[in-house]
């Protein structure tokens, strides 16, 4: 319970950032970690894990010499992914921006990424970040590869149409509030 609570609490002190006020549900994790996806990538990139919904499912499936790099700025939501996740040599938690994704893999020594697993409240953070976000996702993304993202509303489908070759949704009822999954390719 500890977490929720957490997880609340920021999101009364960063709505716009936060996104919602309870945390993912586990049917919507499940379909946000594709197992097949996991399997294979060398490297993962989650932005806006939170306090982990994803990032738990994400650890469980991924390979045993797979790179987890998980990107944050809350403060408070880093400090519980360190004291969670510090200890795993897989698990690289850097406090930083997806608007500045590249610069984040450069000085990483990180080229190029298998998947991109998104918890960012696009809708929230206006369109010329989402559009910059967007474009820092696909520099980086090897081709053919996916971004994942889901959000509460289909605003920001002609934005994630407008970068990616291919998009397309898929809907998780299953989840406070239910939510529109984007699977996007280059």
């Amino acid at each position: 319970m500890e977490m929720p609570l957490s997880f609340m609490k920021q999101f009364f002190k960063r709505p716009r950032e936060v996104g919602s006020l309870v945390p993912s549900s586990r049917y919507l994790s499940e379909r946000m970690t594709p197992t097949d996806e996991l399997n294979r990538a060398d490297v993962i990139i989650e932005l806006g894990p939170g306090t982990g919904s994803f990032t738990s499912e994400i650890v469980r499936k991924m390979q045993k010499d797979t790179t987890l790099v998980l990107i944050e700025t809350n403060r408070a939501f880093l400090h519980e992914l360190r004291e969670r996740y510090g200890g795993d040599r897989r698990i690289v938690i850097v406090e930083a921006s997806a608007t500045e994704l590249k610069e984040t893999l450069r000085r990483l020594h990180i080229d190029k990424v298998n998947l991109i697993i998104s918890g960012l409240p696009f809708t929230s953070l206006g369109e010329a970040q989402t559009a910059q976000i967007l474009q820092e996702v696909k520099a980086v993304l090897s081709p053919s590869e996916l971004f994942l993202t889901f959000q509460y509303t289909k605003m920001r489908h002609r934005h994630f149409q407008h970068v990616f070759q291919r998009v397309r949704f898929e809907r998780e009822f299953r989840n406070l509030p239910p939510a529109y999954l984007f699977h996007c390719t280059t």
